[in-house]
Protein backbone atom coordinates (compact mmCIF):
# COMPACT_ATOMS: atom_id res chain seq x y z
CA UNK A 1 0.00 0.00 0.00
CA UNK A 2 1.38 3.31 -1.12
CA UNK A 3 -0.20 5.86 1.74
CA UNK A 4 -0.20 9.95 1.49
CA UNK A 5 -1.69 12.92 2.52
CA UNK A 6 -1.35 14.54 -0.93
CA UNK A 7 -4.50 13.48 -2.80
CA UNK A 8 -3.38 14.71 -6.04
CA UNK A 9 -0.01 12.55 -6.23
CA UNK A 10 -2.35 9.49 -5.13
CA UNK A 11 -4.39 10.12 -7.71
CA UNK A 12 -1.57 10.15 -10.61
CA UNK A 13 0.05 6.77 -8.53
CA UNK A 14 -3.08 5.00 -8.40
CA UNK A 15 -3.72 5.85 -12.86
CA UNK A 16 0.30 4.72 -12.89
CA UNK A 17 0.03 1.65 -10.53
CA UNK A 18 -3.93 1.02 -10.51
CA UNK A 19 -3.20 -2.33 -8.85
CA UNK A 20 -1.22 -0.94 -5.38
CA UNK A 21 -3.80 -0.11 -2.98
CA UNK A 22 -4.16 3.36 -2.16
CA UNK A 23 -4.32 4.95 1.25
CA UNK A 24 -5.36 8.78 2.30
CA UNK A 25 -4.05 9.54 5.25
CA UNK A 26 -6.60 12.27 7.19
CA UNK A 27 -5.62 14.75 10.19
CA UNK A 28 -8.12 16.10 12.85
CA UNK A 29 -9.26 19.22 10.95
CA UNK A 30 -12.25 19.98 13.28
CA UNK A 31 -14.57 19.33 10.37
CA UNK A 32 -14.32 15.86 9.85
CA UNK A 33 -14.41 13.99 6.43
CA UNK A 34 -16.93 15.07 4.17
CA UNK A 35 -19.42 12.59 2.05
CA UNK A 36 -17.95 14.46 -0.92
CA UNK A 37 -14.57 14.19 0.31
CA UNK A 38 -15.33 10.49 0.40
CA UNK A 39 -17.07 9.92 -2.63
CA UNK A 40 -13.58 11.78 -4.36
CA UNK A 41 -11.43 9.26 -2.42
CA UNK A 42 -13.32 5.98 -3.75
CA UNK A 43 -12.31 6.47 -7.04
CA UNK A 44 -8.80 6.12 -6.33
CA UNK A 45 -8.18 4.78 -2.68
CA UNK A 46 -9.55 1.39 -0.59
CA UNK A 47 -8.38 2.70 2.65
CA UNK A 48 -9.04 5.89 4.46
CA UNK A 49 -6.60 6.56 7.72
CA UNK A 50 -7.47 8.67 10.05
CA UNK A 51 -5.19 10.50 12.67
CA UNK A 52 -6.18 8.54 16.41
CA UNK A 53 -7.30 11.99 17.46
CA UNK A 54 -10.15 11.76 15.18
CA UNK A 55 -11.25 8.08 15.21
CA UNK A 56 -14.33 7.17 17.16
CA UNK A 57 -16.78 3.84 16.67
CA UNK A 58 -18.96 5.95 14.05
CA UNK A 59 -16.36 6.89 11.96
CA UNK A 60 -14.76 3.63 11.45
CA UNK A 61 -18.20 2.19 10.65
CA UNK A 62 -18.55 5.18 8.40
CA UNK A 63 -15.62 4.31 6.45
CA UNK A 64 -16.74 0.56 6.01
CA UNK A 65 -20.15 1.83 4.85
CA UNK A 66 -18.45 3.55 2.52
CA UNK A 67 -16.29 0.42 1.51
CA UNK A 68 -13.22 1.92 2.51
CA UNK A 69 -10.82 -0.52 5.29
CA UNK A 70 -9.18 2.09 7.24
CA UNK A 71 -5.91 2.04 9.48
CA UNK A 72 -5.65 4.54 11.96
CA UNK A 73 -2.19 6.12 13.11
CA UNK A 74 -0.62 6.29 15.57
CA UNK A 75 -1.33 5.23 18.41
CA UNK A 76 1.42 6.10 21.33
CA UNK A 77 0.23 4.59 24.61
CA UNK A 78 -1.43 2.21 26.04
CA UNK A 79 -4.68 4.72 26.73
CA UNK A 80 -5.13 5.34 23.57
CA UNK A 81 -4.81 1.22 22.92
CA UNK A 82 -7.68 0.47 25.19
CA UNK A 83 -9.59 3.56 23.64
CA UNK A 84 -9.79 1.62 20.46
CA UNK A 85 -9.56 -1.74 21.47
CA UNK A 86 -13.08 -3.17 19.96
CA UNK A 87 -13.50 -0.95 17.28
CA UNK A 88 -13.20 -2.93 14.05
CA UNK A 89 -9.81 -1.49 12.26
CA UNK A 90 -7.98 -2.80 9.63
CA UNK A 91 -4.67 -1.95 11.16
CA UNK A 92 -2.93 -0.01 13.66
CA UNK A 93 -0.01 1.94 13.30
CA UNK A 94 1.95 2.79 16.99
CA UNK A 95 5.55 3.31 17.80
CA UNK A 96 5.05 0.91 20.68
CA UNK A 97 3.00 -2.29 19.06
CA UNK A 98 3.88 -4.38 22.62
CA UNK A 99 0.75 -1.93 23.91
CA UNK A 100 -1.58 -4.64 22.08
Amino acid sequence: MVQSFDRESLKLFHTLLPSIPIGVLVKNSGRGISKKELLSFSQYASYVNPKITMVNQRLISRLHHHGFKTIIWTVKNKYEMKAIENFQLDGIVSDFPDYL
